[in-house]
């Protein structure tokens, strides 16, 4: 994958009339950020579209944002304020995503962090990250307003082959399999 497309949607809560308001602006900054703090790593490149893409060696993530977590995402705890759920191929590798961000847990608590701090946190589930526990309080994965750290960046250059990875390794130039 060279590039993850983010489309924010407008999509309504199940049995709700109440949509979500795409958020580009948390899109475009949560994609800088991560563009930035990993310009070091040929990680795939993120960028908001308007709508999703068939292009080679380009992952469509779908972004949404609802005001109130009410339990209504499978697999996501009413107590949560993003949940993100990949698309996997058959030999396990993310093909896809959907990213849910919310403004207030189930119970009406205010999320930590703005929407962008926790769409930030729910793109490293899209590069294969999980959340760290307590002692990793501070950064990316271990709270929703940490910093995207070089551990991140690694770790999530491991689960991505880019074009330029993938040439390299071809290569005899020394690249990743030692040719």
């Amino acid at each position: 994958t060279d590039s993850i497309l983010l489309i924010p949607t407008a999509a309504a809560a199940p049995g709700s009339s109440t949509t979500g308001t795409p958020n580009a602006s948390a899109i475009d900054s949560a994609a800088a950020s991560w563009n930035s703090a990993c310009d070091q790593y040929e990680n795939p490149n993120l960028a908001r579209g308007a709508s999703s893409s068939s292009a080679s060696r380009t992952m469509n993530v779908y972004v949404d944002f609802f005001p109130v977590n009410t339990g209504f995402v499978s697999n996501c705890s009413s107590t949560k304020c993003g949940c993100t759920k990949v698309t996997t191929s058959s030999i396990g590798r993310i093909t896809g995503a959907r990213i849910s961000v919310f403004e207030k847990t189930g119970a009406g608590i205010d999320c930590t962090g703005s929407a962008q701090d926790v769409l930030e946190h729910e793109l490293g589930h899209v590069f294969g990250l999980t959340d760290a526990g307590a002692g990793c309080a501070g950064t990316i994965m271990g709270s929703v307003t940490g910093a995207i750290d070089t551990g991140a960046c690694e770790a999530a250059d491991s689960n991505y082959l880019t074009t330029e990875e993938s040439n390299k390794s071809t290569g005899d130039d020394g690249g990743p399999c030692g040719n």
